[in-house]
């Protein structure tokens, strides 16, 4: 026992035995978040993006920040459906929730939403852009979306959009 008077204890000779134990190989596989946040940016990963699979570039917004999806799939960001669509940053022919409900989820790479545009954006859409990087497709091949609606007074609608895609020219 150690005490203020006796504070060295000689406890004798002790011996360590080595032993080793062998780990078998450790793979560590990790996934970049869904969304990410870039200086002027958020960045979607469609493919990570469960909900979008199967469907179209408005899935693929569900549960984004600053964007609502409502059941019809419109889409409006920070509360407007007032913005601008670019597909590989060059401006789409059809507007907004238009756009984003035609083109497939599946041939999507990401989606960069902005709600703060430089002015080397055109400012149309006030409440930002909302910019859809797809896939470089090397293989032919036909896709296609279909949309059907119906409503309660009786009437129907619907639409559908196919591509093909062979050789380059």
């Amino acid at each position: 026992m150690v005490t203020p008077q006796k504070n060295n204890v000689d406890i004798g000779v002790l011996s360590i035995n080595p032993s080793t134990t062998s780990l078998e190989a450790v793979e560590i596989t990790a996934e970049r978040p869904h969304v990410e946040y870039k200086l002027d940016k958020k960045v979607i990963s469609v493919d990570q993006n469960v909900a979008s699979t199967g469907g179209t570039a408005a899935d693929a917004l569900q549960n984004t920040p600053s964007v609502t999806v409502d059941i019809e799939g419109n889409v409006a960001l920070r509360g407007s459906g007032n913005f601008t669509v670019l597909i590989d940053g060059k401006p789409s022919i059809l507007e907004g929730s238009e756009a984003l409900q035609q083109i497939p989820a599946s041939t999507i790479q990401n989606i960069e939403i902005i709600t703060n545009p430089s002015a080397k954006f055109d400012p149309e859409g006030s409440a930002g852009i909302i910019n859809i990087i797809m896939k470089k497709q090397k293989q032919s091949g036909i896709n296609g979306v279909v949309n059907a609606t119906a409503a309660s007074n009786g009437t129907f609608g619907g639409d559908m959009l196919v591509n093909l895609r062979k050789n380059k020219i």
